[in-house]
């Protein structure tokens, strides 16, 4: 009877999980019908942050190493589909240039960076984020300089059988919910391939993996360039939500909140950047009139999460599951090996 029960159980809880996403995606498309601008925009922010997360975890959850100069792929993204959509260009083919080119960058940031390890490598990064920082500052005739690029915006989207009309900031909010919905899906698709196995073994045991043969450096570069080109695409996403893309979003400390988001939430599961982000931006919101005093408490609770579940607040769950003897074993390097030299999904 209980077996039976407990199989109904597991049965459902696909269908529940679907259920919940889709839930989830209906009340974000009908914000704009209940709050205001300002939430909007703060929702839609939200969006991109937990892209710009995800797209992160994919180097550090999967890789193991950290990019201190993350948020430089983000702004390039928002300023090649900037200057895309000022010149005219559509919706499209600005995503796909800041798509394009953000992996670019990216491939050369994961050229040079990737030659050393740990510190060396965060810091190189941070180096190499700077760099773009100075660029987007300076190149006063194509990214506007300290005033940043303004006036970015989408008027409408071709659908190739139609084409969309997007008359407000609503209607644009509405197709950054979307596309980010798409982003997100993308990513948890790629979590789940033999690629990410292997991954997770480089970042386990790279030593081991590269006695049996295979390319750590390939693999990481590969991975360098996929996290590049999703921030890119979230930084391109983010573009015309305000209108306006500035220097300060590839400032070296901008790359701490895609850091935090992922500590905070969990880097070992696909869903910890999410709820990291998400739990940012409300936060952010909350306290955005205490001004300073909003770092400090922004502070105190990542201290109080890392301290009580150091795997971040996903991590919990799993800590109750293995207390009741319901859950896995912390660790999968001996599959994620396996999975990764014998060319199958385990």
């Amino acid at each position: 009877m209980s077996t039976t029960k407990s199989n109904d159980t597991g049965a459902l809880r696909p269908a529940l999980r679907t259920a919940g996403a889709l839930a989830v995606v209906v009340a974000l498309l009908l914000v704009p019908a209940f709050t205001t601008q300002d939430v909007v925009f703060n929702v839609g922010s939200a969006v991109c942050a937990i892209v710009l997360a995800l797209s992160f975890n994919i180097i550090f959850g999967y890789g193991g190493v950290v990019s201190f100069g993350h948020a430089s792929l983000f702004a390039t993204g928002g300023y090649v589909a900037g200057i895309a959509l000022n010149n005219g260009h559509g919706f499209w083919a600005a995503m796909a240039a800041a798509g394009v080119v953000g992996a670019v960058v990216g491939a050369l940031f994961a050229l040079v960076a990737l030659r050393a390890s740990g510190i060396y490598f965060a810091i190189i990064t941070l180096a190499m984020g700077q760099i773009v920082f100075v660029v987007a500052e300076q190149w006063d005739d194509v990214t506007g300089g300290i005033s940043g690029l303004s006036g970015v915006g989408v008027d409408s989207v071709s659908l190739g059988f139609t084409t969309v009309s997007l008359p407000d900031a609503d209607a644009y909010y509405r197709l950054v919910v979307v596309m980010g919905v798409l982003f997100v899906g993308a990513m948890w698709l790629l979590s789940k391939t033999r690629f990410t196995r292997l991954l997770r073994a480089t970042r386990d045991d790279d030593v081991r993996v590269a006695a049996l043969g295979l390319n750590v450096y390939r693999w990481r570069f590969v991975a360098f360039v996929w996290s590049s080109l999703f921030a890119a695409l979230a930084g391109g996403l983010y573009a015309p939500l305000g209108g306006l893309v500035y220097p300060e979003l590839a400032r070296w400390d901008a790359s701490a909140e895609p850091i935090l988001a992922t500590l905070l939430g969990g880097s070992g599961s696909f869903w910890g950047p999410v709820v990291g982000a998400t739990v940012f931006a409300l936060i952010d919101f909350f306290a955005r009139d205490l001004n300073s005093l909003r770092v400090i408490i922004t502070g105190a609770i990542l201290l109080l999460v890392l301290l009580a579940a150091p795997g971040g607040l996903t991590s919990i769950r799993e800590r109750v599951r293995r207390h009741r003897g319901k859950g896995q074993p912390a660790t999968d390097t001996e599959k994620d090996v396996t999975a990764a030299v014998g060319g199958t999904d385990v």
